[in-house]
């Protein structure tokens, strides 16, 4: 078999569950506000829990939470220091996708975080679906900018953002 050059990229499709569950976490029957981060991704993954099981799903796929699961989940490893990602769907034991949340609040630094999280995830997991919630006075006006950003990053970190 020929190396592949690291630079190199291999279009490949998201698996329909990575889909789904974008679908879900963009339009599906989230809450509008959240007192803080951890009741935020409590109700990510309870939502998902509930499609998994809705689906007969739940017997191939699972949703890991790091705050009952942190010992199943795999670290990512950068400089010496390991990280967690606030959720990983797995299938039949292995990792499909990191999920990260994020609540952004008047300071903008969040968004940094978050697409700081999703860049060293997706070298330890297959997809990245980055979740913000953004209750800061930003406008949302769609940005050339913006646009580039978030096809780089899918393009070639395998990285989807959604703001909420």
């Amino acid at each position: 078999m020929d190396n592949i050059d690291e630079t190199q990229h291999i279009e490949l499709d998201p698996p329909k569950i990575f889909d789904a569950i974008t679908f879900l976490t963009q339009f599906g029957p989230l809450g509008r506000l959240y007192p803080d981060e951890r009741a935020f991704r409590e109700d990510i993954r309870s939502v998902i829990q509930n499609y998994l099981a809705k689906n007969n799903l739940a017997d191939r796929h699972r949703i890991l939470s790091s705050d009952l699961d942190r010992e199943s989940i795999g670290a990512a490893s950068i400089f010496g220091a390991d990280f967690v990602p606030d959720l990983v769907l797995e299938k039949d034991g292995e990792p499909v996708a990191a999920i990260l949340v994020k609540l952004v609040k008047a300071n903008p630094d969040g968004l940094v975080q978050a697409v700081g999280r999703a860049v060293v995830f997706s070298h330890r997991y297959p997809w990245v679906l980055s979740l913000v919630l953004d209750k800061g006075k930003r406008r949302r006006e769609s940005r050339e900018l913006d646009h580039q950003f978030r096809a780089d990053i899918w393009h070639n970190r395998r990285v989807r953002f959604l703001f909420r």
